[in-house]
């Protein structure tokens, strides 16, 4: 089998390798996906959001945590934005 050489190829073996019930694959392929991705299209595109969400949802048949999902995202440069939510303050 030849090596993918653009995201979309990577994206299609995703999905049949999701479909096949090898996530580790999908996982990997996703990965490599992103890569291209956030080369081609800069880290703020909708299509590697799209991508980087896919990742999560094998990570999370997978069984893996939100923090490894967390670290990719960092490892990938994706500006993340805060939790939101009411800011803790000590009372006085």
């Amino acid at each position: 089998m030849t090596e993918p050489q653009d995201a979309r190829q990577f994206l299609e073996r995703a999905e049949n390798a999701a479909a096949a019930g090898d996530l580790a694959s999908a996982g990997e392929l996703l990965r490599g996906a992103a890569r291209i991705q956030e080369e081609e299209l800069g880290p703020l595109h909708p299509d590697l959001a799209n991508t980087l969400n896919n990742l999560a949802v094998v990570a999370e048949g997978t069984g893996r945590s939100y923090g490894f999902v967390h670290r990719l995202l960092l490892d990938a440069e994706v500006p993340l934005r805060g939790r939101g939510g009411a800011t803790r303050t000590k009372k006085k």
